[in-house]
């Protein structure tokens, strides 16, 4: 991960202590697991890759004490252990072997989930397993909205974009989410230099009375971005 950014996003919420906090997955790459080729940098080994995800999160505890703290299911790791399992099926129903447990997520006072929804309306998942277009970092995303018509919230795609649109005679938001790792560091995006690949999140505004909530994109420029007048 950039550390520059994560120490940046840290500071913030120092800041903004918000009610809520959601990880949008993805913390650990679990490349161990998946059948790709590699590159010996890749081979990290699973359990030190978890320790440095608790790192995080008890760090994240210690910043917001108070919030919720919502871990997104993914791909790299949820979908990755239980594909292994399903190849081994002793393992399939074994609890020790579950990734909640894995990482302790109830020590740590974390819960995991496919999605999070806030009245019927606001869906936060990792995505499913199509990249989407980078010409159109909102596409996948659209799509979603425009099949169940509430809005939606994505980071499969490590791109940025928004859009509201109308459906039923309702606003939706179709929200794509970048991604905290180092561009530099990856072995896997080819032309990062042109690619949409961005560092970003967000701050939801949502209503304790109705469905009607409220998005602040927060996308990093040059190491640094602006809240309220703030630069981090």
């Amino acid at each position: 991960h950039n550390a520059n950014a994560v120490d940046k996003v840290v500071a913030f919420l120092e800041d903004l202590q918000p009610d809520v906090f959601l990880d949008g997955g993805d913390i650990i790459c679990a490349d161990c697991l998946s059948t790709y080729p590699k590159s010996h940098r890749q081979l990290v080994g699973l359990q030190d890759e978890i320790d440095e995800a608790k790192v995080w999160m008890g760090r994240i505890n210690r910043t917001i004490p108070n919030a919720r703290k919502v871990l997104l299911k993914d791909n790299h790791f949820w979908r990755r252990l239980e594909d292994r399992k399903k190849g081994s099926v002793w393992l399939e129903d074994l609890n020790a072997t579950k990734p909640e447990a894995l990482m302790k997520l109830d020590e740590l006072g974390w819960s995991a989930v496919i999605k999070y929804q806030w009245k019927d309306t606001l869906v936060f998942i990792h995505g499913d397993d199509k990249n989407g277009s980078q010409d159109c970092p909102v596409n996948r995303s659209r799509k979603m909205v425009q099949l169940s018509g509430m809005s939606v919230v994505r980071f499969h795609s490590h791109v940025t974009g928004y859009e509201v649109s109308r459906h039923m005679g309702k606003e939706h938001c179709a929200i794509q989410m970048g991604a905290f790792e180092d561009t530099a560091l990856n072995d896997y995006m080819k032309h990062p230099e042109m690619s949409n690949w961005t560092t970003s999140c967000g701050v939801f505004y949502l209503s304790k009375t109705s469905d009607e909530f409220h998005y602040v994109p927060i996308v990093f420029k040059s190491g640094r971005f602006i809240f309220n007048g703030k630069i981090y």
